[in-house]
C-alpha cells in the first residue's frame, strides 16, 4: 500500500525549513568557529574595561637604612560627571576637607562635556574621608594609586628630586634612577554595564601583575646631611650670604656623605618650584675657584720638579704687572719661601710658579685632575666646568689660571681633586649609590670604589698635605683648626664675573674652604662655598669656620677623636729622632722642626719654647706633627687662659690638667662658657670654671670660629684675617 504523496505546498515548506535550518547551522558555525576570536574580542571590548595598574615605585634609603623616599598605596578621588547630581554640594564637601579650593570641583564637572571621568583629588587622603565622600555624593568614586612619601622633608629635596602625578621621576635622583625605581606596570580587566559602570557581581581580573621597582641605598648619611645643612644655614644667616652649598665625602672611597644647598626646596611642594632652589648647586653650578685652585698649580710644579719649597720668591710687595695685567695680593708680601706662597695664599707668587710650569704642562695637569670634564656622578645636570684649550689663551691666561681665574669648576670637581691628594694620588669616581636591591631584598648591584686613574705621585701628595696642614696651622686657614681632629685645607676667595659689565665684580665674591680631617689619616673631606657673603669676603673668615663647625659635629656624632701622633701614609720609612728645640724662639724652632722633616704646631704664645710633644729624641716618621709649647712672655706663676669655647668638655679638662690648671665643670657636652675669659692672664693658683651644654648655641659660635688663643674675640665681621 503506497504512502500518501506530499503536495507541492508541503514539499515547499519542508524545503524551506531545511534551508532555514541549514542557514542557521551555517551562521552558528560562522559565529562560533570562523569568527569566534574576532567576535569574542568585540564582546570583551563592550563588556570590559582594561585599566593599567601602577607598579609600586622603589624606595631610596641612606647608608644606614633610613628610608628617605617610599611609595604607599592611597586612594584618589574621581567622578563621573553624568552621575553627579549635586556638584555644588560635592564641591563644598571637598573644600571643607581642605582638599580643593571652593568652586574648583563644580567647575571641573561643568566643563567635562561628554567625558565620563574627572579627577577630583589625587594627593594624600585618608580612607575614611574618601569613604565619607563616596557614601554621600552620587557619582564620586575612588581609585587606589601609589603615592610618593618623603619622610626627610626638605632636607634632601634637591638631591632626591620629585615625581609627577603619573609617578615618573622629574628631577634629581628620582629622574636619574627612574629606570630602576619605576618597575613595570600591570593590567586589570573589569566587567562593566552599558553605562560603563563596574559590575558588582563580577570582580576584576588581573591580566598582568605589576612588578615593583628596585630599592636603592645611597651613600648619603642622613645625620651628616642634617649637620651640614644646619651649619650651612647658620653661616648664610650670619654672613647674610645670597646662597651657600657644601658637600662632605669619604676621600678614600669617593662616597658622598652629604650634599647641601641653601636655600633648599621641599619635595612635597614640587608644583611650586621656581627653578633655582631645585638645582643641586654643588654638582650643577660652576664658578671660578680662586685660591683653592692653587693646589693644582703646586701639584704641577712639584710633579715636574719646577720648585724648591724653601726657594725664595719675590711677591713684589703686593702688586705686580704682567702681560699688561695687574695682579694683587691681599697683603703686601715681599720675599716669601715657595712653601709660604701657598700657606699665605699669594696670588703673585703662585702666578710666577705657573709661568715656570709652562702652558702645556699646566694644562695637562688641569685636565688630568678632571677639570673640564664631568665626574660621572649619577645625577642629572652635572656641570663640566670650563677650561679653554691653550690655543685660545692670551698672555695673561697662564698666570691668572694659576690662582683660579679664567676657568670654572664645580664643587664636586674640586672635592675630587683634594680627595686625590688625601688618598695618595688616585682620582676617584664620586659614588652616590651604594647598592641596589630588588623587591624581595636581594642585592642585584653593589657599587665599589672606582679609581678613574692615578693622577699624582705619593710623594707629591705627601708634600701637598703638609702644605695644606700648614695653611691651617699658621696660614690663612687658622679658623678651621680643630686641635683634636686636625684638618688640612685651603681657603679661597674669588671675584664673580659680571656679564653685564664684561669684567669681574667689585662687590660679589665666592668664599670657600676645602679640607680634610684628620690630615694624617683622612676620614672626611668637606667643601664649603658661600655666595656673596656680607661683612667679609674671605673664605678664611667665612667658610673656614663653617667647615670647622661641621667637622666638630661629625666627631661628636661619629666619634673619631684623634691624636696627632698617628702617621699619614703607611710607608716603610725609618723613624727619625726629633731634634731638641727647647730654648729656641718659636720661629727658629719651627724652622728646625721643618728641616728635620716634621710639621711644627705652635700651642700658645711666648718668647721661647719650653716643652715639646713628642719629647726630644723620640723617634718619629717624616711628616709627623710636633707640638711646641712656648713660654717666657709672662712670669712663671702665670699663663694665658686658652680659648676652650666649642671644645668637648673632656678635651678641655685634659688640656687644663696638662697645664696644671685647676678646674670645675658644670654640665656635660661642649664648652659654652668659661671663666677666666680667653686671653686673660691666669695665675697658677686660679681655678677655671667651665660650663658645658649638649648642643652648641649660635651665641657662642662666633667665639669658637675666631680660633684658639685670640684674646679679643670680636664678632666675625670685625676679625682681621687673611683669605
Amino acid at each position: 500500500m503506497g504512502g500518501k504523496r506530499l503536495s507541492g505546498r508541503e514539499k515547499f515548506l519542508i524545503f524551506a525549513g531545511c534551508l532555514i535550518l541549514f542557514l542557521l547551522i551555517g551562521r552558528a558555525a560562522q559565529v562560533q568557529i570562523i569568527h569566534h576570536e574576532f567576535l569574542s574580542e568585540e564582546a570583551m571590548t563592550q563588556q570590559c574595561d582594561t585599566l593599567p595598574i601602577q607598579a609600586l615605585r622603589g624606595s631610596l634609603e641612606d647608608r644606614n637604612g633610613t628610608v628617605l623616599v617610599q611609595s604607599l598605596e592611597n586612594p584618589s578621588l574621581w567622578a563621573d560627571p553624568k552621575e553627579v547630581s549635586d556638584p555644588v554640594g560635592l564641591d563644598r564637601a571637598l573644600a571643607n576637607l581642605g582638599w580643593t579650593k571652593p568652586g574648583l570641583v563644580s567647575q571641573k564637572i561643568e566643563n567635562a562635556c561628554q567625558r565620563r571621568f574627572v579627577w577630583l583629588y589625587r594627593d594624600w587622603a585618608s580612607w575614611g574621608n574618601v569613604a565619607y565622600v563616596e557614601s554621600l555624593w552620587a557619582g564620586a568614586y575612588h581609585r587606589v594609586e601609589p603615592k610618593r612619601l618623603y619622610p626627610s622633608g626638605p632636607l634632601l629635596a634637591s638631591i632626591l628630586g620629585f615625581v609627577g602625578r603619573d609617578g615618573a621621576g622629574l628631577s634629581g635622583l628620582e629622574l636619574e634612577l627612574d629606570p630602576l625605581l619605576k618597575g613595570h606596570q600591570g593590567w586589570e580587566q573589569r566587567f562593566v554595564t552599558g553605562g560603563n559602570r563596574p559590575t558588582a557581581s563580577l570582580p576584576p581580573r588581573i591580566i598582568e601583575v605589576p612588578q615593583p621597582g628596585q630599592n636603592v641605598q645611597l651613600t648619603i648619611d642622613l645625620r651628616i646631611q642634617e649637620i651640614t645643612q644646619r651649619r650651612l644655614q647658620e653661616g648664610v644667616i650670619f654672613w647674610k650670604a645670597r646662597a651657600a652649598f657644601a658637600l662632605v665625602m669619604d676621600p678614600m672611597t669617593g662616597e658622598m656623605l652629604a650634599i647641601a644647598s641653601v636655600p633648599n626646596p621641599d619635595s612635597t611642594l614640587w608644583r611650586r618650584r621656581n627653578g633655582h632652589p631645585w638645582r643641586q648647586r654643588p654638582i650643577c653650578d660652576q664658578w671660578e675657584p680662586g685660591s683653592t685652585f692653587k693646589i693644582v698649580t703646586f701639584a704641577a710644579a712639584i710633579e715636574n720638579g719646577r720648585i724648591d719649597l724653601d726657594e725664595p720668591i719675590d711677591c713684589e710687595n703686593g702688586k705686580w704687572i704682567t702681560a699688561d695685567w695687574k695682579i694683587g695680593d691681599h697683603e703686601r708680601y715681599g720675599i716669601l719661601s715657595t712653601r709660604d706662597v701657598l700657606v699665605h695664599s699669594s696670588n703673585i707668587g703662585t702666578a710666577k710658579i705657573a709661568l715656570r710650569i709652562g702652558t702645556d704642562e699646566f694644562y695637562r695637569m688641569v685636565r688630568h685632575l678632571g677639570f673640564g670634564s664631568q665626574t660621572g656622578i649619577p645625577f642629572p645636570g652635572e656641570a663640566k666646568g670650563r677650561v679653554l684649550e691653550p690655543d685660545r689663551w692670551n698672555r695673561r691666561s697662564l698666570p691668572t689660571m694659576g690662582f683660579g681665574q679664567e676657568l670654572s669648576v664645580n664643587c664636586l670637581q674640586m672635592a675630587m681633586c683634594y680627595a686625590a691628594v688625601a688618598n695618595g694620588g688616585n682620582l676617584l669616581k664620586p659614588q652616590l649609590i651604594r647598592e641596589v636591591r630588588d623587591a624581595r631584598g636581594k642585592i642585584v648591584q653593589k657599587c665599589a670604589p672606582r679609581v678613574v686613574r692615578p693622577v699624582l705621585k705619593k710623594t707629591t701628595c705627601k708634600i701637598l698635605t703638609e702644605l695644606l696642614r700648614q695653611v691651617v696651622v699658621d696660614g690663612t686657614g687658622t679658623l678651621a683648626e680643630i686641635p683634636w681632629f686636625p684638618p688640612a685645607g685651603k681657603t679661597g676667595t674669588s671675584e664673580m664675573y659680571d656679564p653685564e659689565l664684561g669684567t669681574y665684580s667689585s662687590t660679589d665674591y665666592m668664599a670657600s674652604f676645602i679640607g680634610f680631617a684628620p690630615w694624617y689619616e683622612p676620614r672626611y673631606l668637606c667643601c664649603v662655598v658661600l655666595d656673596s657673603p656680607q661683612g667679609s669676603i674671605y673664605g678664611g673668615q667665612t667658610a673656614a669656620p663653617i667647615f670647622k663647625a661641621i667637622m666638630e659635629d661629625l666627631t661628636a656624632v661619629h666619634g673619631g677623636m684623634a691624636t696627632a701622633e698617628v702617621q699619614v701614609f703607611k710607608d716603610e720609612e725609618k723613624p727619625q729622632p726629633l731634634p731638641d728645640v727647647r730654648g729656641l724662639s718659636p720661629d727658629e724652632a719651627r724652622r728646625v722642626i721643618k728641616e728635620a722633616g716634621f710639621i711644627p704646631v705652635l700651642e700658645g704664645r711666648g718668647l721661647r719654647i719650653k716643652e715639646m710633644n713628642p719629647a726630644p729624641g723620640s723617634l718619629g716618621i717624616d711628616g709627623g706633627v710636633v707640638r711646641l709649647f712656648p713660654g717666657g712672655s709672662i712670669s712663671e706663676e702665670e699663663q694665658v687662659m686658652p680659648n676652650l669655647l666649642g671644645w668637648p668638655l673632656r678635651r678641655a679638662i685634659v688640656l687644663l690638667s696638662r697645664r696644671g690648671v685647676e678646674w670645675t665643670a658644670d654640665g656635660e657636652g661642649w664648652i659654652s662658657g668659661q671663666s677666666p675669659l680667653p686671653g686673660e692672664v691666669l695665675k697658677t693658683s686660679a681655678v677655671c670654671r667651665l660650663t658645658a651644654t649638649h648642643q652648641a648655641s649660635h651665641a657662642w659660635m662666633k667665639w669658637r670660629m675666631v680660633g684658639e688663643g685670640v684674646a679679643d674675640a670680636a664678632p666675625w665681621g670685625n676679625v682681621k684675617t687673611r683669605p
